[in-house]
């Protein structure tokens, strides 16, 4: 199921840290939690890399990411967005 960022936004405003998953070149895992994920447009969303020169490293590297993200009103259901990186960005939702 397709979802818009815009229908994100709820998820996005840091009150529950993202969690942020990359992988190097040569598949080694990297797992690291985003204390805010920002909406830029439709198409896009930002983190900053203050603190993530391995996530960093590893984007530059091999184009692909995965920020899970929470809804704060519905964080005691677990209710969670996947929001993937690729070439050609795709939104997931799935609800755990």
């Amino acid at each position: 199921m397709k979802i818009s960022l815009e229908s994100l936004r709820p998820f996005l405003d840091g009150a529950i840290p993202a969690v942020v998953a990359t992988s190097a070149q040569d598949g080694t895992p990297n797992v690291a939690y985003a204390s805010q994920v920002h909406f830029v447009d439709a198409e896009h969303v930002a983190l900053s890399y203050q603190f993530f020169s391995k996530t960093r490293e590893n984007v530059l590297a091999h184009p692909y990411a995965q920020v899970q993200v929470v809804e704060p009103a519905a964080s005691a259901t677990s209710a969670s967005s996947c929001i993937t990186s690729a070439p050609k960005p795709k939104v997931r939702c799935s609800n755990t």
